[in-house]
């Protein structure tokens, strides 16, 4: 008989936790999502392709259009790009994406309506529905522009896409 109490309160125990934390876990997925005004400038209707590759970058920075035209090199055309800029360098962004990808109808432009991002902004942008509700394709890569692609080992990238993440471990 004590054995069946005892087991009863582990029980009840693991679910009052469990119930908090899906609480907890709800509030701040909530949270995030309101946190960005995502808005649809420029994206591609009806055009179809297995992947994409998104970077997030709302500064000017001197390495986005290396990094963009090294992917757009390496990158097939089973591949387009999303490039979630904000609001300081929208022009920044057109002049580049004329530059690199001409009239190529694989890119699109996502404005976050921020002048910036702070380190704990730019993670709570992943944790938005708002975000992933901007990307087309179940499988996606997302680069920053500390990145670069070698011709000669970009065929590879096809090895890992049928994985779910492939990354930094989460802590």
């Amino acid at each position: 008989m004590k054995i069946t109490n005892v087991y009863f309160i582990v029980i009840l125990l693991c679910f009052i936790l469990f119930s908090i934390l899906y609480t907890i876990a709800h509030l701040l997925r909530s949270q995030c999502a309101k946190v960005y005004s995502i808005s649809n400038n420029q994206i591609q209707e009806g055009f179809e392709t297995k992947y994409t590759a998104i970077i997030v970058e709302p500064r000017e920075h001197p390495a986005l259009e290396f990094v963009l035209n090294n992917f757009n090199n390496n990158l097939n055309d089973e591949w387009q790009f999303i490039i979630f800029h904000g609001n300081k360098n929208i022009n920044y962004v057109q002049d580049i994406m004329k530059r690199v990808f001409k009239d190529d109808k694989r890119v699109s432009m996502v404005n976050l309506n921020v002048d910036n991002l702070t380190i704990d902004d730019y993670n709570k942008l992943f944790y938005s529905k708002q975000f992933y509700d901007k990307i087309p394709t179940e499988t996606f890569l997302v680069f920053q522009t500390d990145t670069m692609m070698f011709k000669e080992n970009s065929h590879k990238l096809h090895e890992f896409v049928d994985y779910d993440y492939i990354g930094a471990p989460f802590v």
